[in-house]
């Protein structure tokens, strides 16, 4: 399997709280799984292919805006993701076949705690793996706020090298959703996997 991805509402996880919630039954497809990377948090869900712009304006600027808010198209772009990972997000897993790429788990937590914000982030040892929590729980954030999100800015600044080279996100800006120009797209989807750079 190249790619899974499954969405539950917020108030799913604040009925089934007692149960684990949302980190629960995250967990628990991680570890079914074992994925080489893979990520939870808030998000936005495209439905379907194409947007008319009226939608891809109101979606520009919560973006934007709100930089915890994931969005994007994990099945449709999982040819991007062949030889590394994308973006972080509040949960982010990561394989000790990613891992090795920067010295294995040791290197990794050694490197995350000489970020900005690493005090924020809870790190778990897995069988197959590590899980990075960037927070006690998933935030938006506020572009307007210049230290906004600092957990996740450290784990995005960890994990980085093991980003995919074209690991791409969503488009942002407006001339990049409404024009069929290409590279301003790709441009403005990398940046996007960038964010917390």
């Amino acid at each position: 399997m190249d790619a899974f991805e499954f969405h539950v509402p917020l108030s799913w996880s604040i009925d089934h709280a007692a149960q684990g919630g949302f980190t629960g039954l995250a967990g628990k497809v991680a570890s079914l799984l074992q994925p080489d990377w893979g990520t939870a948090g808030f998000a936005l869900t495209i439905l379907m292919g194409h947007m008319n712009a009226e939608p891809r304006t109101a979606l520009h600027s919560i973006l934007q805006k709100y930089p915890g808010l994931d969005c994007g198209d994990a099945i449709r772009d999982t040819n991007e993701f062949s030889c590394g990972m994308g973006a972080v997000n509040w949960l982010t897993w990561v394989s000790d076949k990613l891992l090795q790429r920067i010295g294995g788990r040791e290197a990794a937590r050694t490197n995350l705690r000489g970020q900005p914000g690493s005090k924020q982030v809870k790190v778990a040892e897995l069988d197959w793996g590590l899980l990075f929590q960037a927070g006690v729980l998933p935030g938006l954030g506020d572009n307007g706020d210049p230290g906004t999100l600092p957990a996740y800015q450290a784990v995005a600044r960890t994990l980085k090298p093991l980003r995919a080279p074209n690991a791409r996100g969503f488009a942002l800006s407006i001339q990049a959703l409404n024009d069929d120009d290409e590279e301003i797209g790709n441009n403005e989807r990398r940046a996007w996997v960038a964010r917390f750079d």
